[in-house]
């Protein structure tokens, strides 16, 4: 009997652990353009947008065009669950943003999202 309380009892426990970590992270839900997204030129946004969960202090952004060249983007130095980051004058081809941050809870988080500007 007094096993059956003491595995009842942790079991609890470690379910409540679950919930709380899986509840403090903040998942990314989403970006504009979206991941996969292809843009005519008249299309591109100004402003890059992430979209999480929960809040998120976004610590690194970077630009990244297929060929290489690597553009960091200004990030806000405050937690949110929305950022808005400044986009430069994009020329046509494939573009990936990584990003980088911290939960609310201290675990880090990263991902990236990838679109494309068509040519004319």
């Amino acid at each position: 009997m007094q096993y059956t309380k003491l595995f009842g009892a942790l079991a609890l426990a470690v379910w409540l652990l679950a919930v709380s970590t899986v509840q403090a992270h903040a998942p990314f839900e989403g970006s504009v353009p979206k991941d996969g997204a292809t843009l005519s030129a008249e299309e591109v946004p100004e402003q890059f947008e992430l979209k999480f969960g929960h809040t998120l202090r976004l610590t690194s952004a970077v630009l990244r065009r297929h060929e290489g060249e690597a553009v960091s983007l200004e990030t806000p130095n405050r937690p949110a669950s929305e950022h808005s980051l400044a986009l430069p004058e994009l020329a046509p081809g494939h573009y990936v943003v990584q990003w980088r941050g911290i939960a609310a809870d201290g675990h880090v988080m990263s991902g990236s999202v990838e679109f494309t500007v068509a040519a004319r």
